[in-house]
């Protein structure tokens, strides 16, 4: 037996709505990090050392590839941009020499 398969399925267009925004827009640290990264000249590596999170998804983030984070990582991100904002913020990473 062949399915029905001309019944018409609704969706509200809150959904649609959503759908639009995520493929669209980037969140408010994404836009945030990379004014930041452009304006100061620090490296996406820096900063995610001085954060505390990977690498990876910071430049994932510059690239494009990722347009999201968890808060967490926003958080981390948000107070090492802060500490790097600073004037007195040290200019290069400190070096092991163990």
């Amino acid at each position: 037996m062949i399915p029905n398969v001309t019944k018409t399925v609704w969706f509200p267009i809150d959904y649609f709505r959503a759908i639009w925004h995520h493929v669209t827009m980037e969140t408010r640290i994404c836009s945030d990090m990379k004014h930041f990264l452009a304006a100061t000249g620090i490296s996406a590596r820096r900063l995610a050392i001085e954060a505390g999170v990977n690498p990876v998804d910071i430049t994932r983030v510059v690239s494009g590839a990722r347009k999201d984070m968890t808060s967490a990582k926003a958080d981390a991100i948000r107070a090492a941009m802060a500490r790097l904002s600073q004037p007195d913020a040290p200019t290069d990473l400190p070096v092991d020499e163990g």
